[in-house]
């Protein structure tokens, strides 16, 4: 073998060493879906190589689990469809938590500097007096991440090594979740038998997924529709800063029509489809237009009568509308709003024609429509159905800022730093990544 040949083989073998294959499943109330990931390590771009769902009887209520054993046979049904397509068998999953009882905090923590270049000891110390405000009694701490450093109380930095300051000090933002709602998600999953790698709380997720870097930085609101669930997430100067879920979604808008026009609700879900809007006139046309929807008769027969767009779009707006000002008043409760200068629409229930619109009429703010960016090998993993899958993948590949790394196995030496509490949890990310 020439000299050439062998440097071409090297090569290849450390390509395939950093290539890196993640699984992600996203636990929702009308979908389970498993996505399987491929990342070769330099690439900008992710690419699917499997995708797998389950749409009847999840057994998850807005975002939370109702029904285990329901679930568990979801979460079979979406990783085994995966596995076959991507040809690959999935042990560990990353996975997505759209429940309530969210809970974020803000808290800081400062270390004295000993006139010396800041260096990691000097982080990891102020991040330990940071963790040590955080407040989480009956729940699980999902996510940890560092938001903004300042030097002796004044100028705010991105990264502090290397500089001279007195003081050093960090704001944390601290998310959790009902402990009895993860771990009731954690059993589901290992009853599929599968480990889990992580819990990244759902608009975390989505956030990665769909947001610019420039949003990140300049400051943006995610909000993620899903069919049983809204999930907000504020990212300000390239942190992640907030995250809450309203327990509203694109269900309760086809509720509505089910029970205002008397319809069966697949008629419904059929109907906001593909005739509805959330603004008058945003599918083209009139809105006396008529359609036809199948409906339930006073004797249990199904027969099928005539309407307008017009009485749809009365039925979905002022739902849609409320959705929206719930989570503008849950903003205003945060000063992190304050610093979302834009809004950006996914999930599924957010593409329904004249969504933009409305949003951009409540929230008083610039709103863009987002889907998975940086996606490559199936068209549908491109969709903002899939925003939340995508982005589990990226909160593992991409390593954020996160002090709660993972929720699987360890190595021996960190689970009895585990057993200590979350400041040692902390110290094991730090020794991993500073």
């Amino acid at each position: 073998m020439s000299t050439l040949d062998q440097r071409q083989k090297a090569k290849e073998r450390v390509r395939e060493a950093r290539v890196q294959t993640v699984a992600a499943l996203d636990v929702g109330t009308s979908k389970v879906a498993c996505v399987i990931l491929r990342w070769d390590g330099e690439a900008p771009n992710l690419r699917v190589i499997g995708m797998g769902d389950c749409t009847s009887n999840t057994g998850v209520r807005g975002g939370t689990v109702a029904d285990i054993e329901a679930l568990e046979r979801a979460i079979r049904t979406a990783v085994d469809g995966a596995e076959r397509m991507a040809n690959v068998s999935v042990s560990e999953v990353v996975v997505s938590y759209s429940g309530g009882g969210l809970r974020s905090q803000l808290v800081t923590g400062a270390a004295p500097l000993d006139g010396e270049p800041i260096g990691r000891r000097e982080v990891r110390r102020a991040i330990l007096q940071a963790m040590e405000g955080v407040r989480c009694t009956g729940q699980d701490l999902l996510h940890a991440n560092p938001i903004d450093y300042a030097l002796d109380d004044g100028c705010s930095v991105r990264d502090p090594r290397g500089m001279l300051a007195d003081k050093l000090t960090v704001g944390l933002h601290a998310l959790a979740a009902p402990a009895a709602a993860t771990r009731n998600l954690v059993v589901a999953v290992e009853r599929a038998h599968l480990a889990v790698d992580k819990i990244v709380a759902a608009p975390y997720a989505s956030a990665l997924a769909t947001l610019v870097e420039d949003e990140m930085q300049l400051g943006s609101l995610c909000v993620d529709m899903g069919a049983g669930a809204t999930k907000l997430a504020i990212y300000v100067d390239g942190g992640f800063a907030f995250a809450d879920t309203i327990a509203l979604g694109g269900m309760r808008v086809t509720a509505d029509i089910a029970q205002g026009l008397g319809a069966t609700f697949l008629a419904a879900e059929r109907a906001k489809l593909a005739f509805g809007a959330a603004e008058s006139g945003a599918l083209g046309g009139g809105d006396h237009d008529l359609i036809e929807i199948e409906q339930v008769g006073e004797r249990g027969e199904f027969s099928k009568v005539a309407t307008t767009r017009g009485a749809l779009t009365a039925i979905i707006r002022p739902r849609m509308e409320e959705i929206f000002e719930i989570a503008r008043d849950r903003l205003s409760r945060t000063e992190a709003a304050n610093g979302a200068a834009r809004v950006v629409l996914t999930g599924g229930a957010s593409q329904m024609p004249g969504v933009r619109a409305l949003a951009q009429h409540v929230f008083g703010r610039p709103v863009r429509l987002g889907r998975p960016l940086r996606i490559e090998g199936m068209e549908e993993a491109n969709s903002a159905a899939y925003s939340t899958s995508i982005g589990l993948a990226r909160w593992k590949l991409d390593r954020p800022s996160d002090a709660l790394r993972s929720n699987g196995p360890r190595p021996a030496a960190e689970q009895e730093a585990l057993r200590s509490g979350l400041l040692s949890r902390a110290m094991a990310w730090m020794k991993e990544n500073l």
